[in-house]
């Protein structure tokens, strides 16, 4: 319930009420209308003003895949929308709760081919950089959307496959048979570019922090010339303003940090330094 876009959510698309147990009281009566032990796990309900369930009950599955599935569930169900933002996250976490695997492919200009393979649906992070001395993108994605054959020749058909690093046999044995002999087998970890992103980290968006798949698909839309905002939850979009405002106040970017909640702890000190003075 801590992750920066859940709480979002929560305070602008529901009303959160927290419940304790084992305490006395109105606590302790609400957990037995909904017939809840008092001595049981967290577990989260999410109901309607007349108290019908709106999605299934999490319990046990504290995962931000099952719980944003529950969320988008719930407004679904309400007919209400459902945030860019939240479809996102729940898209990224349900494939990130599987078996994700990764590829790596080389080609002419990485910042191309980072925005063209991060369009492909089952891909949930891109990474830009240099293997074996050529510019590559490695990708992770989810099999079950798109698996490594499928992946393979859609790099092909947008000319983002000149070398294919194999991270595995199967994938050399796929890859033999769509690239030839462009196949090499490597398990080296990549360098990173300096610019992953390249589209968004030419703006003030490489301040604000995101998740993977947000980033991949903010750096399209800024690529093409296309409205953003909406992908942007509400506490972002705040961030974003507050940064515009201040454009020399020495942001730090926030391109690939993987731990969010650290992340939005540390632009939002930042943040309301700069609205105090």
């Amino acid at each position: 319930m801590s992750h920066p876009l859940i709480v979002d959510t929560a305070a602008n698309d529901f009303v959160a009420v927290a419940v304790y147990n084992n305490i006395k009281g109105a606590d302790e009566k609400t957990l037995k209308s909904f017939g809840e032990p008092s001595w049981n796990n967290p577990v989260v309900r999410i109901v309607s003003a007349d108290r019908t369930m709106l999605a299934p009950r999490v319990n046990a599955d504290y995962t931000l895949a099952g719980l944003t599935s529950a969320m988008v569930t719930a407004l679904k169900k309400t007919k209400a929308s459902v945030p860019s933002y939240l479809s996102l996250l729940q898209e990224e976490e349900t494939s990130r709760a599987k078996n994700v695997q990764r590829a790596t492919f080389a080609m002419h200009c990485f910042w191309q081919g980072e925005l063209a393979l991060g369009g492909i649906p089952g891909v949930i992070s891109t990474e830009p950089g240099f293997l074996a001395g050529k510019e590559v993108v490695e990708v992770l994605f989810d099999p079950s959307l798109v698996n490594f054959n499928q992946l393979l020749k859609k790099a092909k058909s947008f000319d983002c496959a000149s070398t294919v690093y194999a991270r595995n046999s199967d994938q050399e044995r796929i890859a033999r048979d769509v690239v030839g002999n462009a196949v090499v087998r490597n398990d080296q970890a990549i360098r990173p570019d300096k610019e992953p992103k390249y589209y968004l980290f030419q703006t003030k968006l490489r301040y604000v922090p995101m998740t993977s798949l947000q980033a991949i698909r903010i750096n399209a839309a800024v690529a093409r010339k296309r409205p953003f905002d909406s992908l942007l939850s509400p506490s972002q979009v705040r961030i974003l303003t507050t940064i515009k405002k201040h454009p020399k106040a020495g942001w730090t970017s926030m391109v690939g940090r993987t731990d969010l909640a650290r992340a939005f702890a540390e632009i939002e000190e930042r943040v309301q330094t700069q609205q105090a003075n």
